[in-house]
């Protein structure tokens, strides 16, 4: 013969289920909900490369699989590659006087991982580099250090 406790439990069991799903809601309005769009872009920084800040070396940003590389030509054209395309790159520099963010060009429309702008004025190893990209609506910005121009010993 079963104990009073095991009958007490068997016959309050169905009860207590039935008060659990009012409870928790019924489980088919969980499945009727739709995944929600993001309401906003993403936006990560871009972490400078140690080299960007010493003379005579190479310059880029990245963080994690993400990485963009850049060289300024003597005439001041800022050439940029990364390790993906682009949809959209903003370029800016922070020195003395300021220059407004502008949009550089790509170099081939397909690819879009190559891009070029032009600076009004040269930039000096003193001034800082601005720079924003945009990726399947992924927004990267970093700032690096513009010493690499400076010729190496």
């Amino acid at each position: 013969m079963a104990s009073p406790k095991t009958v007490w439990i068997i016959a309050t069991a169905p009860l207590l289920v039935v008060v659990l799903w009012l409870l928790l809601d019924s489980p088919s309005e969980v499945m009727e909900q739709k995944a929600q769009e993001p309401q906003a872009l993403s936006s990560f920084p871009l972490m400078e490369l140690p080299s960007c800040r010493q003379a005579g070396g190479l310059c880029g940003l990245y963080n994690g699989e993400f990485k963009v590389a850049f060289a300024i030509t003597p005439d001041g054209q800022l050439r940029i590659s990364s390790s993906q395309s682009l949809d959209y790159v903003l370029v800016g520099l922070a020195s003395a006087g300021d220059q407004k963010p502008d949009v550089a060009q790509p170099v081939d429309v397909e690819t879009r991982d190559r891009w070029v702008f032009n600076f009004e004025v040269v930039p000096e190893s003193t001034d800082r580099l601005r720079l924003v990209t945009v990726v399947d609506q992924t927004t990267w910005f970093g700032e690096a250090s513009l010493t690499f121009l400076s010729p190496g010993n």
